[in-house]
């Protein structure tokens, strides 16, 4: 399962493209004692041997580094029998002090640092130069010293993968991955075309068959993370059965509202009152409200299952978020994207590629004779086919 805490909408950017614009810096924050009673309520439904993630999102986390030390502690008290490791998303401006949170900073498995490149690829995040300038001395920071840091950086009409890539790769960096431009803001056209989105998985796999299948060992390894949003709903799932994201998060956001969704979770403010009928909340067994709040919670009458209404829900990609707003904006909705030919020979085999790279990576396997050969033909089947749609579809535009 993944566990995802939102403090608060509290953040030191203002980027254009944020999911949750409209509402940053409104609102409460999540108390320490609401973020306790969550765990104790949701971590006992689950096994213990089952890896669990505990992820900081925002907003910006690192203003809450106290309510993360504080929780961490309570966790490794109450809970150290269960399987936990910890994530968090930061935009890396902090200040020296924040710096010296070492005991909490040590216990992260995943520090992901969100920076879209070099400060000229950087300006609907900031223009401010010493902003973005302390954000890539505090990311090389990090990554030097606990080893764990890797780059997220925003897929827009604007975006260069190559030369971001180089640009961090360059530092030393090691872990890629790309997020998508949100839609929740209709006010501004951050969508994605077809063209550029071929342009870019063309981008990932040439970045890939030149340096993975070329240098593959675990020293030099580089990791893509292709986001799972790009997929239509009957191509994603996670392990043997087909799962979505409502059945393996949970998020809990600053009012203390459970979301399966931490977009959701963040964005509560901005949902009202165009989507928040078609979002997915938790409910108590004896209740239909909508949504619900941890602080009316009594565990004895608590159902663990999302609401009917959830189950029914007729997604139309993997990322009910993306589903959502392909509703509410039908007429910027980009259909191309759950064009059947798109995710069977596009799509999909670019997210399988890199999720079946990273898991030999993690195993151990990347450096097998065996394993390489495949691996090898497999990037190249991909590029031959990648090749072939761009041509047929450019034929029939």
């Amino acid at each position: 399962m993944q566990f995802t805490i939102v403090w608060s909408n509290k953040c030191n950017l203002t980027c254009d493209y944020c999911c949750v614009y409209d509402s940053l810096n409104k609102g409460s924050s999540l108390s320490i004692e609401d973020a306790v009673k969550f765990f104790e309520w949701q971590l006992p439904s689950y096994s213990k041997e089952e890896e669990h993630v505990v992820e900081f999102f925002g907003g910006e986390p690192t203003l809450h580094m106290d309510e993360i030390r504080a929780l961490m502690n309570h966790l490794e008290l109450y809970f150290s029998d269960y399987n936990l490791s910890y994530r968090i998303y930061t935009n890396c401006i902090f200040n020296k002090t924040i710096r010296s949170y070492d005991d909490v900073w040590s216990k992260f498995d995943d520090i992901i640092c969100s920076i879209d490149g070099m400060y000229e690829d950087n300006l609907l995040r900031t223009t401010s130069k010493k902003a973005y300038d302390i954000s890539i001395e505090n990311f090389n920071y990090l990554k030097d010293t606990y080893k764990v840091a890797g780059i997220a950086f925003v897929l827009h009409p604007e975006s260069d993968l190559r030369k971001t890539f180089n640009y961090f790769k360059d530092m030393g960096c090691r872990y890629f991955h790309f997020e998508i431009a949100s839609l929740w803001n209709d006010d501004k056209d951050n969508g994605i075309t077809v063209e550029y989105l071929i342009k870019t998985f063309r981008t990932i796999h040439e970045l890939t068959l030149e340096f993975n299948s070329k240098h593959l060992n675990k020293e030099e390894f580089i990791v893509f993370s292709v986001p799972r949003e790009f997929l239509s709903s009957d191509k994603f799932f996670t392990g043997p059965e087909k799962h979505s994201c409502l059945d393996v998060m949970r998020s809990l956001s600053p009012t203390g509202n459970v979301y399966f969704c931490r977009d959701l979770a963040v964005s509560e403010f901005h949902l009202e009152p165009k989507s928040v009928d078609s979002t997915v909340f938790f409910k108590t067994s004896n209740s239909s409200e909508i949504p619900f709040n941890i602080k009316d919670l009594h565990l004895d009458k608590f159902s663990n299952n999302f609401s009917d209404k959830a189950k029914e829900y007729d997604l139309m990609t993997s990322c009910p978020v993306k589903s959502f707003e392909f509703i509410h904006l039908v007429n910027k909705t980009p259909d191309w994207i759950l064009d059947k030919d798109f995710q069977d020979i596009v799509a999909y085999p670019m997210f399988e590629l890199m999720t079946d790279t990273f898991s030999l990576y993690l195993k151990g396997r990347i450096e097998d004779p065996v394993y390489k050969e495949i691996y090898k033909q497999k990037i190249e089947t991909y590029g031959m086919i990648l090749e072939r749609y761009e041509e047929l579809y450019l034929q029939n535009k």
